[in-house]
């Protein structure tokens, strides 16, 4: 019989497929041995989540002030690709110049979610409506001209583009020079790197440059709202800390945002509110510091461990700053 090496995030192809586990973090292994007992470890649970920092990543601004009126409102949402049902049901709402973060393990359907919104997929079930008109069923980019940006996972980077070329594909609804160039001013303003960098090719860029692209792109449609998907993945944690910072500047400026992240203390520290996706439902809503204190988190991401009960259950894991 021959020998089988997977590399993979999603907990249920873990379970079903693996006979032992090794987890890695930070180029060194953390943890070995058969899925359940590995999955059941704190620092496997904190490592997965973002946590592993020891300390809870303080809120990136003040919540104080009350949510503004709906402005994306995603009612009863399903689904799919093919036959395959990815969405079940999926509702919520984000207020005008509010953050959602979007969380859930890999394939929990927070891509989908994102692809539905911004008209990539279409709804089989439900409505979704922005800033009072209803966008399911509208094309892509009818919906970017209503004020709905996309930053999607992957930065999707033209790189026989120069960097200004790629922004400027960002602001093809708009006829105005003049208003094009004060989009690349804002732009350049806040990433200066591009800036430098406006008449390279975008495949010349490392990968957070490759991201601020991605983002600065997003952000030539001038919109209200944008999705970011996944913007941390494959990124060095300072890099990311710039990323975060610039995320909470833009929406200082008013932007509404739907964060998705695998990281869920970055998102955590980002959001108003938190929706938790499960396999293509909502499985937990609530604000960050609910989430927190909830022993569920941990559960819907490493889920619960099999066996005689020995090892200590994912969701009693408190995450940090919580006991």
């Amino acid at each position: 019989m021959d020998a089988i090496l997977i590399v993979e995030h999603v907990i249920d192809v873990i379970r079903e497929c693996c006979d032992r586990l090794i987890v890695i973090d930070g180029g060194r292994m953390l943890v070995s041995g058969d899925p359940d007992t590995v999955l059941a470890d704190p620092q496997v649970a904190a490592v997965y989540l973002g946590t592993s920092g020891g300390e809870e990543v303080a809120p990136a601004r003040d919540r104080s002030s009350g949510p503004g009126r709906p402005l994306l409102e995603v009612k009863g949402v399903a689904a799919q690709y093919g036959a395959f049902r990815a969405l079940h049901d999926v509702s919520f709402t984000v207020a005008d110049g509010e953050v959602l973060a979007l969380l859930g393990a890999n394939g929990a359907g927070k891509t989908t979610t994102a692809k539905a919104i911004s008209g990539m997929l279409p709804v089989s079930v439900g409505e979704i409506w922005f800033d009072g008109k209803r966008v399911d069923g509208r094309r892509s980019h009818d919906i970017v001209r209503l004020g709905v940006a996309h930053c999607m996972e992957g930065r999707r980077v033209f790189g026989d583009l120069t960097v200004e070329e790629n922004l400027l594909l960002g602001a093809r609804a708009t006829r105005s020079a003049t208003e094009r160039e004060r989009r690349l001013g804002a732009v350049y303003e806040l990433f200066d790197a591009l800036a430098e960098a406006r008449s390279n090719s975008g495949a010349a860029l490392s990968g957070g440059q490759q991201q601020m692209l991605a983002i600065g792109r997003a952000l030539m449609a001038d919109p209200r709202l944008v999705i970011f998907d996944e913007i941390s993945l494959g990124l060095a944690p300072i890099t990311v800390d710039r990323l975060y910072e610039t995320l909470t500047e833009i929406n200082g400026r008013g932007v509404a945002m739907i964060v998705i992240e695998q990281n869920v203390e970055r998102g955590l520290a980002l959001a108003d509110h938190v929706a938790v996706l499960e396999k293509g439902r909502v499985a937990l809503a609530g604000e960050p510091s609910q989430m927190r204190a909830d022993e569920r988190l941990l559960s819907l991401y490493v889920g619960e461990a099999k066996g005689n009960g020995s090892s200590p259950h994912p969701a009693q894991v408190p995450l940090p700053g919580h006991s």
